[in-house]
């Protein structure tokens, strides 16, 4: 299990180490774009309006802060190498929770458990086999542009997961598959001051984190997750042999998350032409809805959920104070079990 914690954190870095490092700050603007009917609903909410985040380094410690759409500082999150803890803050309730890396690595192995053991009883309970497919791709069209005074070069990032479900019932047999897409167009710099600290940074965290520290314990990991997660392995070993492509700081980030080729159907000796409610509880209550974007015998089409844009704001190198990554005064500590 440690391995493949250590695997997913892993896979995370590589995929957008998108932080600066050493006295540097940064600024970030995100906005999500949801399409269709949502996106009105979403619109009327209020949740299309951008989101401001900060990121500190310094040689030790990273901050992350999260800012609400009236510029409000809500959340943070403090990373102290040299102690081996995680701090998160929450200035809205005025309260902070500290865990040691030790603590977050058993809460993460923790949760992965409690999920594997979810998803086998509901597939014990109600007959569903789900088999998956992952595939990746990192292109670079070899396009420049700059960003911010920056020179930038567009990196492609392709991922996609297809799933199959299978429910057999005693008098039904209900299928139902389809494609989660995700395609990310990044303009990553390399001539930003300290963005290879920042992927030492990165990795160290990895290391302390998930307890490996080697060439041979990435080989391990590897191995291990072709062993238990054959697509899982694969992916982070090619996104692994791309890393030289995703190398730099993301200035610019363009990413849509959509379906594809979703179907569904059921046979039975008496037909109702839907699928088992549990195949709709599996996709989270979605297949219905996404089946019906189906268009005609045979032909389906692709399905845009939503869309985000993050866009770097300022890049500021400033000598950083200690205060930067404590917690504030007068905030109350509590425990996990309080939050």
């Amino acid at each position: 299990m440690k391995k493949l914690l250590f695997a997913v954190c892993a896979l995370a870095v590589l995929a957008g180490a998108n932080s600066v490092y050493a006295d540097l700050k940064i600024e970030r603007e995100t906005r999500f774009e949801f399409s269709g009917a949502l996106g009105l609903v979403m619109k009327m909410a209020g949740a299309n309006k951008p989101t401001r985040t900060a990121e500190y380094y310094d040689d030790t410690h990273h901050r992350s802060d999260n800012y609400d759409e009236k510029g409000q500082l809500t959340f943070s999150t403090i990373i102290d190498l040299k102690n081996e803890k995680v701090i998160h803050v929450d200035y809205q309730a005025e309260t902070f929770t500290e865990f040691s890396f030790q603590d977050y690595k058993d809460m993460m192995e923790q949760s992965i458990e409690d999920m594997k053991t979810e998803q086998q009883q509901a597939k014990e309970k109600q007959d569903t086999e789900v088999e998956y497919t992952f595939d990746l791709d990192v292109k670079q069209p070899g396009e420049t542009k700059e960003i911010s005074g920056y020179k930038a070069s567009k990196t492609v990032l392709e991922m996609k997961l297809s799933v199959k479900a299978t429910e057999t019932r005693e008098h039904e047999t209900a299928e139902m598959s389809g494609d989660l897409k995700v395609n990310s167009i990044q303009w990553m710099s390399k001539s930003v001051p300290g963005y290879k600290q920042v992927q030492q940074f990165q990795e160290k965290f990895v290391r302390q984190v998930g307890g490996m520290s080697d060439e041979q314990a990435m080989k391990d990991v590897y191995e291990s997750l072709s062993a238990s997660h054959p697509q899982l392995g694969t992916a982070m070993k090619k996104l692994q042999d791309e890393k030289e492509k995703l190398e730099g700081l993301s200035l610019l980030s363009e990413t849509e998350y959509m379906t594809e080729n979703v179907d569904q159907k059921t046979e039975s000796q008496e037909s109702s032409g839907t699928s088992a409610p549990s195949v709709n509880k599996l996709f989270g209550g979605l297949s219905k809805k996404l089946a019906e974007k189906v268009t005609g015998a045979g032909e389906k089409k692709s399905n845009l959920l939503f869309k985000t844009v993050d866009t770097v704001t300022l890049i500021e190198s400033a000598i950083l104070p200690p205060s930067t990554f404590e917690t504030p005064q007068g905030f109350e500590r509590i425990t996990e079990t309080e939050m």
